[in-house]
């Protein structure tokens, strides 16, 4: 069975991969440029460029693929970059969404698609504090999660339209060793990384510490996308979290606590997000009954592997830039 991935080389899309090719599962991996990045030498999967916006490009990988499983996780994801560039955001997340879902309408009408969406589509919808369903109105806050809800909704109804069988899900906050710096986790943990380098003064800037997220491991988060394309209903929405929320100051004092360094704190201005959503912490019942998953890795472990990563070790092989 043939499995094709969007965004193969990103942060989730990457593990996803390492996923299905210790499975045995042949994987097409697509990224924009296709470097392989650090799936580089994984046995299963074949890396391709392929740029969504594209739709001549997008269309002759599906026809020459043929999948019968498509995992689509290629988005632009960084909150602040949306406030400076929606219309790219609109470009990639939505119509690279339409583009693909067409294409595989047109070259693979019997496989199965899972598109990823965000938590951020219930934006203000988390101001109430409670754990969200899937129920849940979307109220997106900034252009990313507008972005990922109008991509959602046209998933939704060309599975009713066309019959094509969509299952989409609402990943909450998930970390892991390889996830960029310009995110809250791994930000910490560079920063920490560099203390204990002797290359910054102990001292920790930060943003909004006062925010509810949830900090899922990726790899679990990974596994549920796998559940849901083979488990969900096509035309259902799941959210993939755990209902356990945590402030971003909570986070901080565990990376602090588990690494052994001590630092004052600092905010600064330009950190700070002008539409932060206080709290978005999701209801795992669906995908519990439904898809029999659920968040397993506890987040002390998490860290512990993030933590790893920024340690004086990589720095010297120049992995702290």
């Amino acid at each position: 069975m043939s499995h094709l991935v969007t965004g193969a080389t990103g942060f989730a899309g990457s593990s996803l991969v390492r996923l299905l090719a210790r499975q045995g599962r042949q994987v097409v991996a697509l990224s924009r440029t296709g470097d392989p990045g650090s799936l580089q030498g994984i046995e299963g999967a074949e890396i391709r460029s392929c740029d969504l916006t594209s739709a001549e490009e997008i269309s002759r990988q599906i026809d020459e693929v043929r999948p019968e499983a498509v995992f689509h996780l290629a988005a632009r994801t960084f909150v602040p970059d949306s406030t400076k560039d929606a219309v790219g955001f609109i470009e990639t997340n939505v119509v690279g969404t339409l583009r693909l879902l067409s294409a595989i309408r047109q070259h693979a009408s019997s496989c199965r698609v899972l598109v990823v969406g965000s938590a951020g589509v219930y934006g203000a919808s988390g101001r109430g504090g409670r754990p969200l369903a899937e129920t849940a109105p979307l109220r997106p806050m900034d252009p990313y999660g507008a972005s990922k809800a109008a991509a959602e909704l046209w998933a939704l109804q060309e599975h009713a339209s066309s019959g094509l069988a969509v299952v989409c899900v609402r990943p909450f906050g998930h970390i892991g060793p390889r996830q960029s710096p310009r995110f809250v986790a791994a930000n910490f943990a560079r920063q920490i990384g560099r203390i204990r380098c002797g290359e910054q003064a102990p001292v920790i800037e930060v943003g909004n510490l006062d925010a509810v997220r949830e900090f899922n491991d990726v790899e679990d988060i990974v596994e549920g996308y796998v559940a849901a394309l083979e488990r969900g209903e096509a035309g259902q929405v799941y959210n993939l979290c755990s209902g356990r929320g945590r402030t971003i100051r909570e986070l901080l004092a565990l990376l602090l606590q588990r690494s052994g360094i001590e630092a004052d704190v600092r905010t600064r201005p330009e950190r700070l997000r002008p539409a932060d959503v206080p709290a978005l912490v999701g209801d795992p019942s669906r995908a519990r009954e439904q898809l029999g998953w659920q968040v397993r890795v506890p987040l002390e472990d998490t860290i512990d592997r993030i933590l790893d990563r920024w340690t004086a070790r990589d720095h010297a092989k120049g992995s702290i830039g």
